[in-house]
């Protein structure tokens, strides 16, 4: 049976405030977990069956600015990406500058839908309370 869609908005609302509980949570558990493990000095353990490691993983940052006074821009240009800023296009666009017609030609849209959810002020619940006896 398919639910009402104030049946499935609750389900979700449900779901998200499950998600955010069990976030918090696991952020919690893996604050512990870090600390005990630092305190035992050990990077795994195996609990019901399941190997639990403690990972240490670095990630780089490049300060493309420093390297561009560093390097010749032979070299510069062979190690960085040239992209489109969406929002300097649509200013060029908004001045003139750029061909809107242009800007379609090099602009892919992608539709997506996704689930919002936000705190209702008092009178849009209201008129969604009246919207939903209407269509009943």
């Amino acid at each position: 049976m398919a639910l009402t869609p104030d049946q499935a908005a609750r389900a979700v609302v449900a779901a998200k405030t499950a998600k955010a509980e069990a976030e918090k949570a696991y952020k919690q558990a893996e604050a512990e977990l870090k600390e005990s493990f630092g305190k035992a000095g050990i990077s795994f353990t195996v609990v019901d069956g399941e190997k639990v490691n403690l990972i240490e993983a670095a990630r780089s940052s490049y300060d493309t600015s420093k390297l561009e006074q560093l390097v010749s821009p032979k070299i510069f240009n062979k190690v960085t990406v040239r992209e489109i800023d969406a929002k300097l296009l649509k200013s060029a666009v908004e001045m003139g500058i750029v061909k809107s017609e242009i800007a379609d030609q090099v602009t892919e849209v992608k539709i997506t839908t996704s689930v919002r959810v936000t705190a209702v002020a008092k009178t849009e619940t209201a008129v969604a309370d009246t919207q939903e006896a209407g269509a009943a």
